[in-house]
């Protein structure tokens, strides 16, 4: 017959501390896609929304000019990350979409 303890059924032995219980919460679990890491898309729309307000509240024409700049580059990106994940769903994956979604 089986020894129920070798088999880690049963409560703990008395009078030994309690098990550890983990680490503390750090706030509410997440929910959604809370918990979720963004992809680059998603990383590329926070940046051309936070240089929106950066635009809002910028004076200097050489760093308005700066951040149009900015915003155009994220823009292409953007562009190039939808098609490449539009291709994808079509079947036609290109060898960086074949790196990127195999990692």
């Amino acid at each position: 017959m089986l020894d129920p303890a070798m088999m880690g059924a049963g409560p703990p032995p008395m009078g030994g501390p309690p098990p550890p219980m983990g680490p503390p919460a750090m706030g509410p679990p997440p929910t959604g896609d809370q918990g979720a890491a963004p992809d680059a898309a998603d990383l590329l729309r926070q940046i051309l929304d936070l240089a929106d307000e950066y635009r809002q509240q910028e004076d200097s024409d050489q760093n308005l000019l700066l951040v149009e700049q900015l915003r155009t580059i994220a823009q292409k990106i953007l562009a190039n990350e939808e098609k490449q994940h539009d291709d994808a769903l079509q079947g036609k994956l290109s060898p960086s979409a074949i790196r990127k979604y195999a990692s």
